[in-house]
């Protein structure tokens, strides 16, 4: 894969039902899920839990610690490996990876 990126990353769910001002002060991009090669629609359409990554730690640790969010509701990952802009797809092409 591509370098690895030593950094705290964080992914975290919020159920809808939660007030939509705690979603904003956490923040953090909307994970979407592809529903077809014409269409991207947010995983929240098909759940009642919004998926996110990154955002604000501090503030999600706070809404975990005033049982707003559960603390199963977050997750935190030392590191990424991440990749160039068509990287993976030549990668692909290349035969460096296996597809199952």
């Amino acid at each position: 894969g591509g370098p690895v990126h030593m950094s705290l990353q964080m992914i975290h769910s919020i159920s809808s039902s939660h007030d939509i001002s705690e979603e904003n002060k956490i923040g953090g991009l909307l994970l979407s899920q592809n529903n077809n090669q014409n269409t991207v629609t947010s995983a929240a359409l098909n759940t009642d839990r919004a998926i996110y990554y990154n955002g604000d730690i501090i503030e999600a640790a706070n809404a975990v610690e005033e049982g707003i969010l559960n603390r199963d509701d977050v997750c935190f990952y030392a590191g990424a490996s991440c990749w160039e802009k068509g990287q993976l797809q030549t990668e692909l092409k290349r035969g460096y990876w296996i597809m199952c």
